[in-house]
């Protein structure tokens, strides 16, 4: 049964801002570390925030302080990371100690909306004590709980000033204080430099597999055991406690002496013909406690192609690969080119019939070690299978010769969903013309429409050794009207001098 969800906003992922913004691991990448990720500076020693003289809902100031106070805290309890916070007092305009409202909040979001990255010496918590604010940005019934990043950078890329607003407007609304708590202690995650994540929330909420699907290889999560990153609220889900996932990717980002005692996971995602996939979200379990002891990394997050980083307790772990189905990411979640599946050991390859995806080899962790070359590579789809493509949704596809179009040859094609093939890159768009015909990627277009194969119908694929057929049949428009059948043959032109 899917649960109530409200959704949190990770600007980042929403917002253009100075720098990428990168999901599943840190917000935002900093190409002066060493790997990468944007950290405040000092090990995240003393990070300041100055909250509102305001209200938030029916909360009190006083009361609303206390509780982001409180939220902060949770994030500085953590014993293997370095970060802690500093309360600066009240949030200034002018010198002047300043309730923010919807009269007098636009500088607060300068930088972190346009960029503009103009240090003032503040590091506001907003609350928007009846979600005026939220209303003017998102406009009215949004479900936008809050939103947080730091948004002023020293000249290395460092943080050093951040922001949040809060939206009391919900709790007026009726969403439990209790749980407003953790959508607190999620926004400050943001604010401490986290991305979303995907661990049990998508089990919980939307009743995806726990294993590679269709195999809930472990069952069903239990409703407390949400990631705090996860980017929907779920009533009763357990988001203001950190998850195994949330300590990992904070640790990652301020380690104290103390993650000695974690171990790390590494790999690469790759497709069939090992090219690197970045957008792949990545899961591992542990065997014994796979719902505690679990954590993810999106494939890309430090901006290496296809690899991925997990930092979890020791124990016995299965790795398996996972399509995000909902939830706003600053990493594009990939359309997967194959069938989620396990790490297989010594069979992991492009084989479905050598690489059973519900089979894995389970990898051994152990404190202070990091495990490498846990290399995942899809299979590759069969043809005459259906093709997992959903409304506005594409599909990378490898083809078992080179194919030269526009100049260029290609190794791999765009499937998408609204009727025509593509070359270096998908598109989404639904509404054809000529101009983006002439301007958008190599195009091959059979019915560029807004087509809809999740509705209806069958997308699939045949090949030879020299020609390689993209078939769709009866495949609906938007809204479910009519079907549409057609194909689109490519022939291998790479000997062709043209």
């Amino acid at each position: 049964m899917m649960k109530t969800t409200i959704k949190l906003l990770a600007v980042a992922a929403i917002l253009l801002l100075a720098a990428p913004a990168f999901a599943g691991g840190p917000l935002n990448l900093n190409p002066n570390e060493p790997d990468n990720q944007e950290r405040w500076g000092n090990g995240g020693l003393g990070i300041p925030y100055q909250p509102d003289l305001g209200g938030l809902g029916p909360l009190d100031n006083a009361t609303a302080v206390a509780l982001v106070d409180d939220a902060y805290q949770t994030w500085a309890d953590i014993p293997t990371s370095t970060a802690t916070y500093s309360n600066n007092g009240p949030i200034l305009i002018g010198g002047v100690p300043t309730d923010v409202d919807e009269t007098n909040f636009c500088p607060f979001i300068s930088n972190l909306f346009f960029g503009t990255n103009v240090a003032d010496g503040q590091s506001p918590i907003v609350f928007d004590e009846d979600g005026a604010i939220f209303t003017l940005l998102f406009g009215a019934g949004t479900g936008v709980l809050g939103f947080a990043s730091p948004d002023t950078r020293d000249a290395n890329g460092v943080p050093i000033e951040g922001v949040s607003f809060l939206n009391g407007g919900s709790i007026l609304g009726g969403f439990p204080v209790s749980d407003f708590f953790g959508v607190m202690v999620h926004e400050f995650g943001h604010y401490s430099g986290l991305a979303h994540t995907v661990v049990n929330g998508q089990n919980i909420a939307f009743g995806d597999a726990s294993g590679p699907s269709p195999f809930n290889t472990f069952g069903n999560a239990p409703l407390d055991q949400v990631e705090t990153m996860y980017p929907f609220a779920i009533i009763g889900g357990g988001e203001a406690t950190p998850h195994a996932d949330d300590v990992g990717a904070l640790t990652n980002l301020y380690p104290s002496a103390a993650a000695s005692g974690l171990c790390t996971i590494t790999g690469s995602i790759l497709a069939a013909n090992g090219t690197p996939l970045t957008g792949v979200n990545v899961i591992a379990r542990e065997m014994l406690n796979p719902f505690v002891d679990a954590a993810s990394s999106i494939s890309g997050d430090r901006g290496v192609a296809g690899a991925y980083h997990i930092t979890v307790p020791p124990g016995e772990y299965t790795i398996h690969t996972d399509q995000i189905l909902q939830g706003g990411f600053s990493t594009p979640p990939i359309t997967l080119p194959g069938p989620e599946e396990f790490w297989n050991g010594a069979n992991e390859s492009s084989d479905g019939a050598a690489d059973d995806p519900s089979e894995f080899v389970k990898v051994t962790c152990s404190a202070g070690a990091t495990v490498s070359g846990i290399d995942v590579v899809f299979n590759r789809p069969a043809p005459g299978a259906p093709l997992p493509l959903g409304d506005d949704d594409s599909i990378e596809l490898f083809m078992p010769f080179t194919f030269c179009i526009a100049g260029q040859p290609f190794d791999s094609v765009f499937v998408n969903s609204n009727g025509s093939l593509t070359f270096g890159s998908g598109d989404a768009d639904f509404t054809e013309s000529t101009g983006e015909m002439l301007s958008g990627p190599p195009r091959i277009a059979g019915l560029w429409d807004d087509l809809s194969p999740n509705n209806g119908g069958t997308v699939f694929f045949d090949e030879t050794a020299e020609t390689f057929t993209v078939n769709f049949v009866d495949v609906p428009e938007f809204f479910n009207f009519g079907a549409n059948t057609f194909s689109i043959t490519l022939h291998d032109n790479s000997d062709d001098d043209s």
